[in-house]
């Protein structure tokens, strides 16, 4: 397996940061990168170079001339403006058992900002007011107003 990690075919700015003797790691995700190509067109910008399929939400390549075909399953999204740890499953069978996990809201997920000047308490929420925005089929969320972030 060990070999398998090291050809990973990643994109521009992408980083392996961590994997485990399973088959899961975390893929680290520069901004403008995106998680998955929707079209052929943002294939130069995804995190691997490498065909994804939609249906199975793998990546596939062959690493070798003669060697067998490789899959990459992603078990998480980012949107592309954004940075930030990606999972991946080596094998299907851990990838659906994660994605169970997702969707039984088993993983919790936890954002860190980097803020100026001195927060009014050690831990606060924030909640943001999101925007649905559908165009051409898809469906965005986007925050209201101009807060950089």
């Amino acid at each position: 397996m060990d070999n398998f990690w090291d050809a990973l075919p990643l994109g521009r700015g992408v980083s392996l940061l961590n994997r485990d003797t399973n088959g899961l790691a975390a893929l680290v995700k520069p901004a403008g990168i995106l998680a998955h190509p929707n079209t052929r067109r943002d294939e130069s910008l995804s995190l691997l170079n490498a065909s994804y399929h939609l249906d199975g939400e793998y990546y596939e390549w062959m690493p070798v001339e003669g060697t067998a075909l490789r899959r990459l399953w992603l078990l998480n999204r980012l949107d592309g403006p954004t940075s930030g740890v990606i999972l991946v499953a080596a094998s299907e069978e851990l990838a659906k058992e994660i994605r169970a996990m997702f969707l039984h809201r088993q993983v919790h997920k936890v954002y860190n900002a980097l803020v100026f000047g001195s927060p009014s308490a050690a831990t606060q929420t924030w909640r943001d007011f999101l925007a649905v925005q559908k165009k051409g089929g898809k469906v965005r969320a986007v925050a209201r107003g101009n807060i950089p972030a």
